[in-house]
C-alpha cells in the first residue's frame, strides 16, 4: 500500500500465477484513495530565499511535467506490479526498496512516454494532415 499506513489501500493485487515470466493477476485501484494521496503527498516544497525547490528531487522532477493525480496512479500502478515480482513493504527497509524501485520505473516510464511522444510529433510532421490541405485549397480559392 503506497503513502498509506493509516488502513485504507489504494492498490490491492490478487496474483493467479506463480510464473514470473507469464504473470496473471487482477489488479484493483482505489481511484478516490489514488486522489486523496495525490493531494497529502504530493512533492512537499521549502523555501530556500530563492523561491520554492522540492525536497525530493525525482518527485520533483516527475512532477513537474505530470500532474499529482497521474503520478500518484503511475506510482500505484508500480507499487502493484513490484508486489507481483515478488517485493513486500512490511518493514522500513522493504518500504526503502519499494521506493527506490517506483522511483526508477517512474523514471524509466517518464522517459519511455518522451520518446513516444516525440515519434508521434516526427511522423506528424513528416506526413501533411488533411485539414492543413483543406486549408491550403480554401487559402487558394479565396485569393483568387
Amino acid at each position: 500500500m503506497p503513502h498509506n499506513p493509516a488502513g485504507h489501500t489504494d492498490i490491492i493485487t490478487f496474483p493467479l500465477s506463480e510464473d514470473l515470466k507469464n504473470i496473471e493477476s487482477e489488479i484493483y485501484i482505489s481511484l478516490f484513495s489514488v486522489e486523496e494521496n495525490a493531494k497529502k503527498y504530493r512533492p512537499k516544497t521549502e523555501d530556500r530565499g530563492q523561491g520554492k525547490k522540492a525536497v525530493n528531487a525525482t518527485s520533483r522532477h516527475l512532477s513537474s511535467v505530470i500532474r499529482p493525480f497521474d503520478l500518484e496512479l503511475q506510482r500505484v500502478v508500480f507499487h502493484g506490479v513490484l508486489h507481483l515480482l515478488g517485493y513486500k513493504d512490511k518493514t522500513r527497509a522493504q518500504q526503502a526498496e519499494m521506493r527506490k524501485m517506483e522511483n526508477l520505473w517512474l523514471k524509466k516510464f517518464k522517459s519511455f512516454l518522451k520518446d513516444q511522444n516525440s515519434k508521434i510529433k516526427d511522423q506528424r510532421a513528416a506526413t501533411p494532415s488533411k485539414t492543413s490541405h483543406k486549408s491550403q485549397k480554401s487559402i487558394k480559392k479565396h485569393s483568387k
